[in-house]
């Protein structure tokens, strides 16, 4: 991870992105997950204007990519990105989740779990999903639906949430136990009866994020478009 030297939107936001990569990280070796091989340019990338990003990747028996990455533009922006792909032996949902702070302090965040709904996707990942985003607006966040282009692969247990400067911290909290809960999902998922449709439906979820989400045009802004394209096949297993 990066420095976890406070930025001014950061103070203002009162969230610790360094404790918060440490705190999934932490959550994805108690998971049973492994380090996985990553190129140092990947694990420490430094780009325009001084913009720098980390990232861990991992593997374990029932996931077969997870990402972590923190990305600084200090002293304007700091943002985290966590990714997680089931086996498609499992009836288990890609987890995405991206957290963020702007300037002004004011911390965004997305999550959701995209792809398959196979299985017992409701007792298992919609309903303890949905109440992680129900506590967390039971804080003060705000929330708004995910945006229309997710809609035909959101699993209904995502949405956008905001907090004000000084509330960043329920964000971050939200961010872990909304991952808490999906590993809790995917430990519970049974075998899939049908593989293919599983591998299917998460590969449609990564190609609807690949092409319409602002993470690879600021990822190439940011690190050129090389460096860019290899973060996001790392990121959705091209």
């Amino acid at each position: 991870m990066l420095s976890s030297i406070f930025s001014i939107p950061t103070r203002r936001a009162r969230i610790d992105f360094g404790a918060t990569f440490g705190d999934i990280d932490g959550l994805f070796y108690e998971r049973g997950l492994r380090s996985a091989p990553l190129a140092q340019d990947l694990a420490i990338a430094r780009g325009r204007l001084g913009i720098t990003m980390a990232t861990k990747s991992f593997e374990g028996e029932r996931v077969a990519r997870a990402i972590i990455s923190h990305t600084s533009a200090a002293p304007l922006y700091e943002g985290l990105t966590v990714i997680a792909h089931p086996r498609p032996e499992l009836d288990a949902p890609l987890l995405i989740a991206e957290v963020s702070v702007t300037p002004a302090g004011v911390t965004r965040a997305f999550l959701d779990a995209c792809g398959s709904t196979a299985g017992e996707f409701d007792a298992l990942f919609r309903k303890p999903l949905s109440q992680t985003l129900d506590a967390a607006v039971a804080s003060a966040v705000r929330r708004k639906r995910v945006p229309e282009w997710v809609d035909r692969i959101s699993s209904g247990a995502g949405a956008r949430l905001a907090a004000n400067p000084g509330r960043g911290h329920v964000i971050a909290y939200a961010l872990l136990r909304y991952c808490e809960r999906w590993f809790e999902g995917l430990e519970a998922a049974g075998a899939a009866s049908d593989p293919s449709a599983n591998a299917a439906a998460t590969r449609a979820a990564c190609d609807t994020f690949r092409t319409h989400g602002r993470g690879a045009r600021r990822m190439s802004r940011a690190f050129g478009e090389e460096l860019a394209a290899r973060w996001a096949g790392l990121v959705w297993n091209v």
